[in-house]
């Protein structure tokens, strides 16, 4: 699967001439006592790594200093304009947004719940184009697509610049999850969630289609920003996809390998992964009593 969140360089002129355009990132100015305030507008849900180029800035000191931001959604300062005195000024601005967060450290050990029905078992098939991208064949399966891992779901009908022009993203679902990693869902026919939705590890996500041959598969794809490839200033995906472990019922915690039967399983251990120490105590006394109750 070809990844399409590539990096994004706009002029001031170009952002405002195509502001109906539904973007991830813009970027806003304001005068504030003669001074000129930008800020960056994140219009996703998940994090985005924005940073500002001033090669061709002219009569203006930035204060303090911009580098690059790592926001959150909605609007985040990042830095002030001061004109020099006598001086020809010009304000042309580009700036580049990437999806992610750099500061947040991948947890690779962590595990994975397959995207298929509880008990229900799967095959993946060859990896697509070498780019760890997995191929769950659902033959046997319901046709219900799961979540793999609990996040929030991300804006995938926004659109973002590339070499080609703008690009919507279609027939896709990508799930932020809280240590900077997402899981990329593709191939599916019916979305059953929406961008800014928060999904539970196991929850129902979108509806598999079914081809000319009765087959059904998922595309699932893990990454994250990567904080080295972000250094280097050159065009081209700036995210490392990497194959996550996967808790099964039958092989444990396990990189899947192509041709062996896997059967999807949830336990307390793997559900309780991405809970915090409230959040832990206030399920495992939730699950008690319901087995109290049994």
């Amino acid at each position: 699967m070809k990844k399409i969140f590539c990096t994004t360089c706009l002029a001031l002129s170009t952002l405002f001439s195509y502001s109906q355009v539904h973007r991830a990132v813009d970027l806003s100015s304001s005068w504030k006592n003669g001074d000129l305030e930008y800020s960056a507008i994140n219009n996703d849900y998940c994090d985005y790594y924005v940073g500002v180029n001033l090669d061709k800035l002219v009569g203006y000191q930035p204060m303090p200093s911009p580098h690059t931001a790592t926001i959150g959604k909605g609007s985040t300062y990042l830095f002030t304009l001061k004109k020099e005195l006598n001086t020809l000024a010009s304000t042309n601005i580009t700036y580049f947004y990437y999806r992610g967060n750099v500061d947040k450290k991948p947890n690779v050990n962590f595990q994975y719940a397959l995207p298929i029905k509880l008990r229900d078992s799967t095959r993946i098939k060859p990896l697509n184009n070498n780019n760890y991208t997995l191929r769950f064949n659902l033959q046997e399966t319901s046709d219900t697509i799961y979540a793999c891992r609990g996040g929030i779901v991300c804006d995938d009908d926004i659109y973002d610049i590339s070499s080609k022009g703008y690009k919507k993203k279609k027939n896709q679902i990508t799930i932020s999850h809280n240590d900077g990693t997402f899981a990329e869902y593709a191939l599916f026919t019916t979305p059953l969630v929406f961008a800014g939705e928060n999904v539970k590890m196991g929850a129902p996500i979108a509806i598999a289609p079914q081809g000319a041959k009765l087959e059904k598969e998922i595309q699932v794809g893990i990454y994250f920003l990567d904080k080295n490839k972000v250094k280097v200033i050159t065009t081209g995906s700036k995210h490392t996809h990497f194959i996550p472990i996967f808790h099964t019922a039958n092989a444990g915690d396990t990189k899947l390998k192509e041709k062996n039967t896997y059967i999807a399983e949830i336990t307390k251990e793997v559900l309780m992964q991405d809970m915090s120490s409230k959040e832990k105590k206030k399920y495992l006394k939730e699950k008690e009593k319901n087995n109290e109750k049994k």
